[in-house]
């Protein structure tokens, strides 16, 4: 089931960084966040079959899940910068674009703060719900009051799944930004953006 689910999810999260890209040049997403590209999605999807594999190998350890998340980001924020296909390519944008560890490891250090603060909040939200379920008639919220325990591995997990979920559009939103600030300042975009953004204030 996860591996059928892995086309129709990459294939979301690049939509999701075309359009944050187009949102960051001025324009209006629309249809036009569709357009992928052949060769762009198909090295991301290489890349992230392969990250995929690295995560499910090596995610016991623990240690290399951040690297790999971000990894996983980068590949998604970089994939429209892939004009050709190849096997090296897609790894070539993610390391031009990786330069500045500091940046990316600042990123890593709020998404992982942000991601205890919603699995915090989650946790606080169920119980907050299964203590105002006990004020309707004929509900007893003893059972649910058993399943939704830390000590319970399922709840845990569903808890960790939620968080995730609710950050990842800001992590794919935070690496599309980074790689675009990365690219505009060495092919002058920034100040070209910045012109359009000065002409159409004059005009309005």
């Amino acid at each position: 089931m996860q591996t059928a689910l892995l086309l129709p999810w990459a294939w979301g999260r690049a939509v999701f960084v075309r359009a944050c890209r187009l949102g960051l040049r001025g324009q209006k997403p629309g249809t036009a966040a569709l357009r992928v590209g052949a060769a762009p999605f198909a090295g991301y999807l290489y890349v992230t079959v392969i990250l995929q594999t690295l995560y499910w190998a090596t995610g016991w350890i623990v240690v290399s899940v951040p690297m790999l998340v971000l990894l996983s980001a980068l590949a998604a924020a970089t994939h429209p910068m892939i004009e050709r296909a190849g096997l090296w390519e897609p790894w070539r944008q993610i390391l031009r674009h990786g330069a500045h560890a500091l940046l990316l490891t600042g990123l890593l250090v709020v998404m992982g703060w942000a991601f205890l603060v919603a699995a915090v909040n989650l946790h606080v939200l169920f119980r907050a719900g299964l203590w105002l379920s006990g004020a309707l008639p004929g509900v007893d919220p003893g059972e649910w009051s058993t399943l939704l325990q830390p000590g319970n591995t399922r709840y845990v997990l569903a808890v960790l799944a939620g968080a995730v979920l609710a950050l990842e559009p800001y992590l794919l939103a935070a690496a599309t930004v980074y790689v675009h600030k990365v690219g505009s300042r060495s092919s002058g975009e920034d100040l070209r953006l910045w012109l359009e953004r000065l002409r159409r204030a004059v005009a309005a």
